[in-house]
């Protein structure tokens, strides 16, 4: 009995997960904000500033530089693009 609560709590869980990460790239396919975002940060740079949404499993990069515009959606291990080289 109680492995079937633990798997289906784990089995919600990853649903969840799986349905906001989904929400949220939807979202900026349409170029609309993320809607389930973690944390919110903002790192500003001489030539702009890039606008971080921390996700569950994913990160959405919004670039406002002179050089790099637009918005990706990486893993969370991904990386922010330095320069427009990356």
């Amino acid at each position: 009995m109680l492995g079937k609560i633990i798997g289906m709590t784990i089995s919600l869980s990853v649903l969840a997960i799986l349905i906001t990460t989904a929400i949220d790239f939807y979202q900026i396919t349409q170029n609309k904000d993320p809607m389930f975002c973690i944390t919110k940060t903002t790192k500003e740079y001489d030539d702009g500033t890039v606008d971080i949404c921390q996700g569950t499993v994913y990160k959405v990069y919004e670039y406002h530089r002179q050089y790099i515009a637009g918005v990706e959606f990486v893993p969370f291990w991904g990386q922010e693009k330095e320069n427009i080289d990356n």
